[in-house]
């Protein structure tokens, strides 16, 4: 009888550990050395001892780092069998699933996926080793898995491993002393866990190191996805779902899931129905995986570094939009250096891309002196662009000059006025697009100069006719000026109009306008009216007038759809670095 304290040979038994279908596992010290071993002792009842004996055998002739090296195998004066090994601290990978499942935090924050991953390579480059010597597990399962507490991995319980010593090099040798190893072993025996035996190790069939392929892929998908890739209550429903094949519920798990493409296809690989289809060994299964792990070690770091930048462009989002000291543009321009970091890093990057979104869509309250230099630069070119419509309209006027003169002047002073607020006007004009600094001063100037000629013009055809529009036409081309001032064009315009009106209804000037019944007569004061010039005055100056006007609705109307179109296409270069989901907030005003 076993119990605590009593002796085994060497070793003094401590504690029980454990229990299966052939034994007892207790926590023994050997007093020799003074170590601490795990001892497997054979049941009383167990009448044949032949797999018992060849579990020890089989374990201790696979002398790799993730299998438990057996020390010693004995009868002990009782007659007990058993046999010692090291003894391993750490969890099964069961224990650790379950804890998982269960949202416990010391086992999330202890098992990340990439250790797991890790640990399931060390795992498959065991069995790689136990298939070279001509060894299958075939109970393959996360209970079988121990992590170690520092790092080490180990398969346990080889209780049921089958030989096949013909398909391998330096392959294990059971004792010859046990006659009945082949019956206990012969094909169409049914040995292992339900759930992740292979469809061949249902059925009976002859089994080869791809049965253990399958094994580790119904353990990796259980891994990925969180739950086991057989879910049937009963052994006859398992053996049914593993017969039918798993393609279609591990397609739809890891769609569910966003599990990678590369462990997806190493799950199906693993557990083709037709082991033809599976990997060919444990070590293709863990290539596999180590090709992942190699890109995903540099994807969860430039993840991890994403995040941190987040939290930068996050931390000076407040100061860039505070309204209680007022915005910073230093913070401003932090948080958009870090918050485009981390959505190069990673484009998913949720808190970065909400950062940028809140950014683009607050413009910031005051104008950064850079942007006041290109603005500078902006209104120098603008300013070229508005003195050369400015002088087309100067160069119609001076073109209709020659009519004064066939027309019959009467008053030359007006005449000469005329004409040199024309000559001073495009001079000024074109002189402000030309040299930006004294542009303020020449634009001035250049309003003056309008504004004479609109009351000599006021004097040919009163202030009522042909004037109105000649002003509005000046308004329009001299306030596209960016250097004439945001009302002054149109006041001027307007003191054009009503100040020789005004003087006419006072009595200081001659009407320009008379009335008999039915007849208005329009007194010319600055030149004759004869009809063929006149007429020919006229036609051509509301020509010109409206080719003035056009030009510059012209020039405006393709600056508007460049404008645009540039702000389109930048627009929705920008998006691009934005998911969905956040351009959808940002569309309906949620974006924080």
């Amino acid at each position: 009888m076993i119990a605590p304290s009593t002796r085994i040979g060497p070793y003094e038994i401590l504690t029980r550990i454990g229990a299966g279908g052939m034994g007892e596992v207790w926590r023994g010290r050997d007093t020799r050395i003074g170590r601490d071993v795990a001892m497997k002792v054979a049941r009383s009842d167990v009448r044949d001892p032949h797999r018992f004996l060849r579990e020890a055998r089989v374990q201790g002739q696979l002398e790799h780092p993730a299998i438990v090296p057996v020390y010693d195998l004995a009868y002990d004066d009782a007659d007990h069998l058993y046999f010692t090994m090291k003894r391993v601290r750490g969890v099964t990978l069961e224990a650790v699933l379950v804890g998982l499942g269960a949202g416990d935090a010391e086992m999330q924050a202890a098992y990340g996926r990439r250790k797991l991953l890790s640990a399931f390579v060390s795992v498959s480059l065991a069995l790689e080793f136990a298939h070279s010597r001509g060894v299958v597990h075939r109970d393959l399962k996360p209970s079988n898995m121990m992590l170690g507490d520092f790092g080490e991995v180990y398969v346990l319980d080889w209780g049921i491993a089958k030989l096949f010593h013909d398909e391998a090099e330096n392959s294990i040798e059971p004792d010859t002393a046990t006659p009945n190893e082949k019956n206990a072993t012969a094909s169409g025996t049914v040995l292992g866990t339900p759930g992740y035996m292979a469809p061949e190790q249902i059925r009976g069939d002859e089994l080869d190191a791809r049965t253990d392929v399958y094994a580790l892929g119904a353990i990796l998908f259980e891994i990925v996805c969180g739950e086991q890739l057989h879910q049937a209550r009963s052994i006859p429903l398992l053996a049914s779902q593993t017969l039918a094949g798993v393609g279609d519920r591990v397609r739809s798990c890891c769609r569910e899931r966003d599990v990678p493409p590369e462990l997806e296809a190493a799950i199906l690989g693993a557990t083709m129905l037709d082991r033809e289809e599976r990997f060919p060994s444990a070590r293709a299964l863990s290539n596999a995986i180590e090709r992942f792990l190699d890109g995903d070690q540099d994807l969860e770091r430039r993840r991890a570094l994403a995040i941190e930048h987040a939290a930068y462009a996050k931390a000076a989002l407040g100061p860039a939009l505070s309204e209680d000291e007022g915005p910073s543009d230093a913070a401003r321009a932090v948080a958009m250096l870090e918050a485009g970091r981390a959505i190069a890093l990673d484009p998913t990057c949720a808190d970065a891309a909400s950062t940028l979104a809140t950014l683009m869509t607050t413009p910031p309250s005051t104008v950064p002196p850079a942007v006041h230099a290109r603005i500078d630069r902006y209104r120098a070119r603008d300013a070229a662009v508005a003195g050369s419509m400015g002088m087309f309209g100067w160069v119609v006027i001076a073109c209709l000059s020659p009519f004064i003169f066939w027309m019959g002047v009467r008053d030359w002073p007006l005449t000469v006025l005329g004409i040199v607020a024309i000559t001073v006007g495009a001079i000024t004009t074109w002189g402000a697009g030309r040299w930006p600094a004294y542009g303020k001063l020449h634009m001035r100037i250049a309003l003056f100069a309008a504004g004479a000629l609109l009351f000599v013009l006021a004097r040919l055809w009163g202030s009522l006719l042909y004037t109105p529009g000649v002003a509005l036409g000046a308004a329009i081309a001299l306030g596209s000026h960016p250097f004439a001032g945001k009302w002054w064009p149109y006041v001027l315009a307007c003191v054009g109009i009503v100040l020789p009106f005004g003087l006419e209804l006072a009595g200081v000037i001659a009407p320009s306008y008379t009335f008999d019944g039915a007849t208005m007569t329009i007194h010319a004061h600055l030149t004759n009216l004869p009809r063929v010039p006149t007429l020919a005055f006229l036609a051509l100056g509301d020509v010109g007038l409206v080719l003035s006007v056009g030009l510059y609705a012209l020039t405006v109307r393709g600056d508007l759809q460049r404008a645009q179109r540039r702000l389109l296409l930048q627009t929705w270069q920008l998006q691009q670095l934005l998911p969905q989901e956040t351009l959808a907030g940002t569309e309906t005003g949620k974006v924080k």
